[in-house]
């Protein structure tokens, strides 16, 4: 009913305008009306593109050196001492590597994916609510760079 009331003020004149509407345009002046041009253009991104590719090692050893212990003690299986040493090397590698579970489970030996997921949510759980991993990330790129 609206859409009639559009064509006109009673049912036949507003089923003849719209007629009239509809079968005005042929159908080839209708498509080329309605079809977007090709106006050639290209999409651009304008992100750039971070590249993750730190090694492993290097993120271990960042990490022993910060809570002074070896790279052995990081992998050893079950090792309470150093769940928060274990969380953060997880977090660094998922973030600055491009890691997965299953790549950092890998790595690390002896450990099972659902564990690494564990330890990494565990790790951002450090970082945003105690003050000494704030800033790891930061520290370990502007180490890194050096």
């Amino acid at each position: 009913g609206f859409v009639m009331s559009l064509f006109g003020n009673n049912t036949e004149s507003a089923r003849r305008n719209y007629i009239q509407l509809v079968y005005r345009y042929n159908t080839e002046k209708y498509k080329n009306e309605l079809e977007f041009k090709n106006e050639g253009t290209e999409y651009r991104s304008g992100r750039t593109i971070l590249v993750r590719d730190i090694s492993p090692d290097s993120i271990t050893m960042f990490i022993a050196k910060k809570f002074n212990i070896s790279d052995i003690e990081i992998r050893i299986k079950n090792s309470k001492e150093n769940m928060d040493a274990k969380s953060m090397l997880v977090v660094l590698m998922r973030c600055l590597c491009n890691y997965k579970c299953t790549d950092i489970s890998r790595i690390i030996g002896n450990i099972t994916e659902s564990s690494i997921s564990m330890l990494s949510s565990r790790g951002i759980g450090l970082i945003s609510k105690r003050k000494e991993f704030k800033d790891i990330i930061r520290e370990f790129i502007s180490e890194y760079a050096a």
